[in-house]
């Protein structure tokens, strides 16, 4: 969540974790808009990061043209913003439950004509919801859920 900072022109500013701001970029493009108002969403930019943990402004600001007239958007409205810190395309992907770990192996179990078979699986990106796989499974093969 951001919370608008500046009324013209209008921008978003977030105090982040110094790791999480440096995973962004400046000129980076997302979406911004009103917290449960989807249909207030706009692009929006990233303008300014902390350069290091050192800086004495250690706020992200983020540039939005959100086209709202003044009665709705105030000074220290809150703002969703949603910015892609990767995009793969053509990748395989299964729901974290699937992946297993134990004693520093992760795999997953798939379903064979044998029987269930566990196999070691290299992963990728990960999101709350998806995890890709980079190896160890295959289009086609049906992984087992726990």
């Amino acid at each position: 969540m951001i919370v608008v900072g500046r009324p013209e022109p209008k921008e978003v500013v977030a105090s982040l974790a110094i790791g999480d701001a440096q995973q962004l970029s400046v000129g980076q493009v997302g979406v911004c808009q009103v917290i449960n108002r989807p249909d207030t969403a706009v692009q929006c930019a990233v303008r300014q990061i902390p350069l290091s943990a050192r800086d004495a402004d250690q706020t992200t600001r983020v540039a939005a043209s959100l086209d709202i007239t003044a009665p709705d958007l105030q000074t220290g409205q809150v703002i969703e913003v949603e910015m892609a810190m990767q995009v793969r395309e053509n990748v395989l992907w299964l729901p974290p439950a699937a992946i297993r770990t134990f004693q520093n192996r992760t795999f997953v179990v798939l379903q064979t004509p044998d029987g269930p078979r566990s196999v070691d699986v290299e992963i990728g990106l990960r999101t709350d919801d998806r995890v890709e796989i980079i190896s160890g499974v295959e289009e086609g093969d049906i992984v087992e859920a726990p």
